[in-house]
């Protein structure tokens, strides 16, 4: 089970802040934000999620506006895939 895909090129904002996600695994991304044109990410504490693996995947077709703040990561993810 993946955690969040977001597919939006139109819409509100999207907040996803002050979120917990310990020892959670997938194959492939656990967060994928994909043509979102506002979004808020930030305050979220991810540990033992998608060791080597990406956690948080953004593909951003439209040049929106993804502000990404106090996020920590602690033996998650891989490195960040941004796509521009």
């Amino acid at each position: 089970m993946q955690l969040l895909i977001v597919l939006s090129t139109m819409g509100p904002m999207l907040n996803f802040n002050e979120n917990i996600i310990i020892d959670f695994d997938y194959e492939k991304e656990l967060i994928l934000l994909e043509g979102v044109q506002f979004s808020n990410f930030a305050n979220n504490y991810f540990m033992r999620s998608n060791i080597n693996k990406t956690a948080l995947k953004y593909t951003d077709n439209l040049r929106g506006n993804c502000l990404q703040k106090y996020n920590q990561f602690v033996n998650s993810g891989s490195e960040p895939k941004i796509n521009l």
